[in-house]
């Protein structure tokens, strides 16, 4: 059951990551056209090409632990005994959870602030940009976790 979710997340994530580059590229596309080819220009593409391009780095943040493809320096791990590296790849798993249950927890906070502001060109309440540091925390904090318990399985 467990990893059907799981599954079932990765897909939803992955679509959803689609979703939105496919929007950017469009958007953008859009832009492009109409600034050389229509006599009038769209307002709002830029806004909006940004907002996806936000909530595409957020929903990748996730899935990019999951798969392990962070850029990292692996020079020093590497020189480590299988022992070593094994903990020292744990406590920065654990280390990245942390820091982003502390982003997610300290998210709250920062909606009441910007409850009350809207985009300039959409007129979109700002809320549901700033979501997105939920949704990165939230997805980055739950594979780091989940990656973790995996590697302590492995072993």
């Amino acid at each position: 059951m467990k990893n059907r979710f799981l599954h079932y997340l990765d897909k939803v994530l992955g679509t959803a990551l689609v979703v939105s580059a496919s929007a950017m590229v469009l958007i953008v596309l859009l832009q492009i056209l109409s600034r050389f080819a229509l006599p009038w220009s769209v307002h709002w593409t830029e806004e909006m090409a940004r907002f996806c391009f936000i909530y595409m780095t957020s929903l990748g943040a996730g899935l990019a632990i999951k798969d392990n493809v962070y850029v990292g320096v692996e020079t020093f791990i590497n020189m480590l005994p299988e022992r070593a590296r094994f903990y020292m790849e744990c406590v920065i798993l654990l280390a990245t959870g942390v820091l982003m249950l502390i982003m997610f927890v300290s998210a709250f906070p920062l909606f009441q602030v910007v409850k009350l502001q809207t985009s300039p060109a959409l007129q979109i309440n700002m809320v549901y940009l700033y979501a997105s540091m939920l949704v990165m925390s939230f997805f980055v904090m739950l594979y780091a976790f989940l990656q973790v318990i995996e590697k302590i399985k492995q072993r």
